[in-house]
């Protein structure tokens, strides 16, 4: 379990929240009362947020810019990260109480309230499917369909790219049950060399995956991204009863997490330099370039789309109405279920309560 303390920016001032801010035409405080307030500002509520990986990466800008760019703080939240082998794992951190919040696909998250677990998603925070087919560069492989009779690598068979590939196969006119194998590959060096060495002809993997292949000296090549991979990602989710008891709470873990991103995209390189601060020893080893090519390959899977009306963390449910179609199909979602019972945009307004072009400014501010 790591625990971080809340780091200040020192490089940019940070106006002050409304919270913080007095009302308009109001009489400043005076004497004692004045001190006394003062002296005693209101204690950082402390949430703990689990993430879906047992050591931190560049890929995980969730955690790592709001705690460095002092938004978990501006929200009035001491945060303890938590992290977990696979998302699962960290979904069951939730639903226990060892956790307020988590991240999960959808299909975990769908499977997981399928078993019983009491959760609610409350934001999209991933808004385009991080995984997508890779082959090497001179490979005559062009496309899904030319994969019949072939070996298909994926991290594992716990892995969000194993459901990922079996509907960009089916999708393609491929059985994904009969006409491949599927391989295990692990991550990084391991995949990197199965697909170099021949054991697997392609790879079915995710954006900092294929980032970090580049950052070993090979540039795969993408496959024509399917239907299948125009879905929307993962979510932010907490418990439904935490979501109804206390919903000022959940919106200002979701306002912060999402300056973070804003910040990120417009400042990476400082983004980075955060990562770095908190997480030296998994930072280790490699450049700050590499470690900002992982995060941009990432950032670029959380944009806006069009179906979010320019809402941060906005939940689009007909694209998660097609993961869980695809998901049936596939045997990879238990149960059909109401989405709209799973997932709420509820807070989104809460949520977007902030200024991007501000964010955007203190992030150009920061130093890079």
């Amino acid at each position: 379990m790591l625990i971080f303390g809340l780091l200040a920016v020192a490089c940019a001032p940070r106006a002050a929240s409304p919270s913080q801010a007095p009302a308009a035409g109001a009489a400043p405080a005076s004497g004692a009362a004045a001190s006394s307030a003062a002296a005693q500002p209101p204690a950082p509520r402390k949430v703990t947020f689990a993430i879906a990986v047992a050591v931190p990466d560049q890929g995980q800008p969730w955690a790592f810019v709001p705690q460095g760019a002092g938004y978990f703080a501006e929200e009035g939240l001491d945060v303890e990260i938590l992290p977990n082998d696979g998302g699962g794992a960290a979904l069951k951190q939730v639903a226990t109480g060892k956790a307020e919040f988590s991240l999960g696909s959808a299909e975990n998250t769908l499977n997981a309230i399928a078993e019983g677990m009491p959760l609610r998603a409350f934001a999209t925070l991933i808004t385009r499917s991080i995984y997508d087919g890779i082959v090497l560069p001179d490979s005559p492989i062009q496309g899904y369909a030319a994969l019949r009779g072939k070996r298909v690598g994926v991290s594992a068979f716990t892995s969000g790219a194993y459901p990922m590939a079996q509907a960009a196969l089916a999708e393609n006119g491929v059985d994904p049950k009969k006409d491949v194998e599927f391989v295990t590959t692990g991550t990084g060096g391991p995949a990197l060399d199965a697909l170099k060495t021949g054991k697997v002809d392609g790879i079915v993997t995710t954006d900092t995956q294929i980032a970090i292949f580049e950052t070993l000296g090979t540039k795969a090549r993408r496959l024509p991204r399917p239907a299948a991979g125009q879905v929307p990602g993962d979510q932010l989710l907490t418990r439904s009863e935490l979501l109804q008891r206390d919903p000022d709470l959940v919106a200002r873990f979701g306002r912060a997490v999402f300056k973070g991103i804003v910040f990120a995209q417009a400042n990476p390189g400082a983004a980075v330099d955060y990562f770095v601060a908190q997480y030296p020893d998994a930072a280790r080893g490699k450049s700050r370039d590499d470690h900002l090519l992982v995060l941009k390959a990432r950032l670029d899977n959380m944009d806006l789309v069009p179906a979010q009306n320019g809402k941060w963390g906005f939940i689009p449910l007909d694209g998660y109405e097609e993961v869980q179609r695809l998901g049936l199909e596939l045997g990879t979602v238990k149960a059909r279920q109401d989405l709209s019972q799973l997932m709420t945009n509820e807070l989104s307004d809460r949520i977007n309560a902030f200024d991007p072009e501000q964010v955007r400014q203190q992030a150009r501010a920061a130093h890079s």
